[in-house]
């Protein structure tokens, strides 16, 4: 039996258990609340590039895709995201361009 101590929903596959909705109270709350305010924070972040690519990623828990967004072109790379909840921000804008 596979079940999160905090809200004891119990199950006996493994894939449901991992399917559970976070609960309010516990450990597994997936979603923590909206604060008042989001905070500026940083983000790991690494690339690679090849001859014809860059690849750059961004590493950031709970990202809200609707909120969070990327711009690139030729020269410029400009990053915004939103994590955590919402309450937290990350911002990222490179100069690419080589020359």
């Amino acid at each position: 039996m596979k079940y999160w101590s905090c809200c004891q929903r119990k199950t006996s596959e493994f894939n449901n258990f991992l399917n559970q909705e976070g609960c309010e109270t516990g450990k597994h709350v997936w979603i923590k609340p909206k604060a008042a305010g989001q905070k500026m924070t940083s983000c790991r972040y690494d690339f690679f590039q090849t001859p014809t690519f860059v690849t750059i990623n961004c590493y950031a828990k709970a990202a809200d895709p609707e909120l969070t967004t990327i711009e690139a072109n030729q020269v410029r790379l400009k990053v915004h995201i939103v994590f955590e909840g919402g309450q937290s921000v990350f911002d990222m804008d490179i100069h690419v361009c080589g020359n």
